[in-house]
């Protein structure tokens, strides 16, 4: 019987890649930056000159609330991405603007009226206060927990350099202005040269990461405190103008959102070789009851058959099949008319049995006309590599009673015999990995890989098992390499008929060892 086994060449999902020495490391980067937006407040000398915002207490540049926004560059020296504390130094360069207090009106209306004056006699202008920052200092970050989605804490205290220009603020005489007759200041704040003044920089924060980890969204507050400086004119009718020069504390807080990304990478590592996978063939058997049924013919006469199940046994410890992932493909054929059908399946799975379908089995249990024939291979797979064994088939036949003539007993036997020995060879290999040159690339890394690999020595088929005579008569023919020590003898029986004493497949291997000329002595060792 002739099977055909290419419907079970088929290879079940497997990693990508292949064994090598170079491997792919996830990594964070230490860097990470950040931003920061909200409204703020102007600490203007004292609690009692701050608020209420809407009197104008602070009599000299009347800021108010304004928006404050920064950016900030952060470097870890924790470098161990699971580290629930981190510590770190980072810089921020900020900008805050002031609005004008609603109490300014009010306040130059009560001035205008010193002077016996009002609004349509003077001209009034004002610019609110601005300040630029830029600080360094360190940074400390606490995450609830070890992973990469836990909420985190930040604080940061930093120093640095504020320019800081303070409110423009004229209240003048409404009219022309010349030389001879200058225009009279009621009121003037302007800043002076004096802008630069150290000052130092304090945030805490509470985040939270997004869907994608490497973001994460929170709300900050922070503090800052550093030095103003500004010109003030006092004039008096009939005297000389006179301008005094101020410097006092300026800070204030921030309330807002905030948001931080840090950076994360692949890299190629060396590594350990990985050994390569070999998939062997499995051992099938086709049995009813108790009996195999390889080979068999079942003529109709049969008055009860019971239950026809294809099962095979891996050549691997279970331990070991089960950490390498074994699968196996099995597929039961029905040859009927020249037609090749499949009629029972089970593709990469782990189970060793296959039963016979009820629907291609007759009323006493017996399988319906035809040739049917078994096919069955293994499948692993590992981290970096995957493989398919050949297949392995059997197979039996049923025809109808009145068509079957058996005029004589028939026995057909089939002897094979392979000698083979195992050699270290070297060979290269190689793995698709990322580039280090761009992102979505992938290139060829070949490495070196020592391994054992089964040398065929000899081949011979017997078509009649009793030409085999004896495994010397073989082995006389064979002359082993000088590299071979040891030799492999495997022989393999396939009987199949009705004056078989035994039907099946039978397997059997030996031991021999190699002289320094060559010649192979066997001791019938198994």
């Amino acid at each position: 019987m002739a099977f055909n086994t290419s419907h079970a060449q088929e290879a079940c999902d497997s990693p990508g890649g292949g064994c090598d020495t170079v491997g792919i490391q996830h990594k964070v980067s230490p860097w990470r930056i950040g931003g920061f937006l909200g409204p703020g407040f102007a600490y203007c000398g004292s609690w009692a000159n701050t608020f209420p915002l809407k009197e104008a207490r602070d009599k000299t540049l009347f800021n108010g609330w304004g928006i404050t926004g920064n950016i900030n560059a952060d470097y870890f020296f924790t470098k161990r991405p699971e580290a629930q504390f981190k510590f770190g130094v980072g810089a921020t360069f900020g900008a805050q603007h002031f609005f004008t207090r609603p109490g300014f009106d009010e306040f130059v209306d009560e001035h205008l009226a010193t002077y016996q004056l009002t609004r349509s006699d003077a001209e009034v202008k004002k610019s609110s206060s601005e300040d630029f920052y830029l600080v360094l200092g360190p940074v400390i970050s606490w995450h609830f927990t070890k992973s990469r989605r836990s909420p985190f804490l930040e604080a940061a205290a930093k120093v640095g350099l504020f320019r800081t220009t303070p409110a423009s603020i004229t209240i003048r005489d409404e009219g022309p202005s010349s030389s001879n007759d200058p225009r009279i200041a009621y009121y003037a704040v302007s800043p002076n040269a004096s802008r630069y003044h150290f000052g130092g920089l304090a945030s805490l924060g509470v985040f939270f990461p997004l869907k994608n980890p490497t973001w994460a969204l929170g709300v900050q507050a922070q503090g800052y405190r550093t030095k103003v400086s500004y010109d003030m004119q006092w004039p008096k009718p009939g005297t000389p103008l006179m301008i005094s020069r101020y410097m006092r504390e300026h800070g204030g807080f921030n309330a807002g959102v905030a948001i931080r990304k840090t950076f994360e990478y692949d890299v190629p590592v060396k590594k350990d070789p990985t050994a390569g996978l070999t998939c062997i063939t499995p051992t099938l058997s086709l049995t009813s009851g108790n009996s195999s049924v390889i080979g068999k013919y079942f003529t109709g006469k049969e008055a009860n058959c019971e239950p026809i199940v294809a099962s095979w046994t891996s050549s691997l410890d279970p331990v070991m099949a089960d950490s390498l992932n074994q699968t196996f493909t099995a597929r039961i054929h029905q040859l009927n008319n020249g037609e090749d059908k499949i009629i029972a399946e089970a593709i990469c799975q782990k189970d060793t049995e296959l039963a016979f379908p009820t629907s291609y089995l007759n009323s006493a249990g017996c399988p319906v006309d035809g040739q049917y024939y078994v096919t069955v291979q293994s499948h692993q797979s590992s981290a970096c590599s995957a493989c398919v064994s050949q297949v392995a088939a059997s197979g039996f036949a049923a025809l109808k009673a009145d068509t079957v003539k058996i005029t004589e007993e028939v026995c057909v036997c089939v002897k094979k015999i392979e000698i083979s020995s195992v050699r270290r060879v070297t060979s290269t290999i190689k793995k698709w990995a990322k580039s280090e040159n761009c992102a979505d690339c992938i290139c060829p890394v070949e490495s070196k890989v020592t391994r054992n690999k089964k040398i065929i020595l000899h081949k011979s088929e017997a078509k009649d098992c009793d030409e085999f005579k004896t495994i010397e008569e073989v082995l006389a023919k064979v002359k082993a390499p000088k590299w071979a020590k040891n030799v492999t003898i495997d022989i393999e029986t396939t009987s199949y008929g009705n004056a078989c004493p035994e039907t099946g497949v039978k397997k059997t291997s030996y031991k021999a060892t190699v002289n320094s000329d060559g010649t192979i002595i066997y001791q019938g060792v198994k």
